[in-house]
């Protein structure tokens, strides 16, 4: 899936796009990828499921789902955001953060990409992705920090560095849910995490001039404070 981190975080020439253009699961930019989810048979229609982008976490995305669901994504957040929905192979026990690491998960088999959808901020994006198959899923965001516009189709590639920011995972936005057999109803959502800034202008940043000191160690078992004489 690195391969998908260094496409769009070193995406230059960022220019505003309208919702109609935004990528979708059918022009999927993930290379070795298919638009088609990885059975072709139509499984039992399942319910729509609106997915809310924040900045940086999924909101709105049950922790299971039944096969046959529809996955839809609307931007709530101030920059761009993408929802790459992968599905782990049968018999695969790698983590999904080994996963995340390895140049190519789909070329070597690991996992197969039911599909993505982008959303400039305030907007919905265009389609939606098919869960087909019952199995261990993972939603994952790869845009850069900072981005708040989508590159159009006809932006000019300029020399301007790709964004610095980490990429939206790194930040909390990542889910792993499981799809399950049709008919069945969606399970609760998950208990969220508030995330940590990794802006050093953040009091929770370790490289923040407002980041607390940390506490005194506690003093060696056995030792004692000596009493204070007149």
């Amino acid at each position: 899936m690195a391969c998908v981190l260094a496409l769009f975080v070193a995406a230059p020439g960022m220019a505003s796009s309208p919702a109609s253009s935004v990528p979708t699961s059918e022009d999927s930019v993930i290379p070795g990828t298919a638009s088609t989810p990885p059975d072709a048979s139509t499984p039992v229609a399942g319910p729509t499921i609106e997915v809310i982008a924040r900045d940086y976490h999924f909101d709105q995305l049950p922790t299971t789902v039944p096969a046959g669901s529809r996955i839809r994504l609307v931007n709530a957040g101030a920059e761009v955001h993408q929802i790459v929905i992968a599905r782990r192979a049968d018999g695969v026990t790698t983590s999904w953060d080994e996963l995340l690491a390895d140049p190519d998960p789909v070329g070597s088999g690991l996992v197969t990409i039911a599909g993505q959808l982008f959303a400039a901020p305030g907007q919905a994006a265009d389609g939606d992705i098919l869960l087909a198959l019952p199995g261990d899923y993972f939603a994952v965001c790869f845009v850069a920090q900072g981005v708040t516009t989508i590159p159009g189709s006809d932006a000019t590639p300029g020399p301007s560095a790709p964004p610095d920011g980490p990429a939206h995972y790194l930040l909390g936005m990542r889910q792993e849910f499981a799809v399950t057999a049709p008919g069945t109803t969606p399970g609760p959502l998950p208990t969220m995490v508030p995330m940590v800034s990794h802006s050093p202008d953040s009091p929770h940043s370790p490289d923040s001039p407002h980041s607390p000191a940390p506490p005194d160690p506690p003093d060696p078992v056995g030792s004692t404070t000596p009493s204070a004489r007149p």
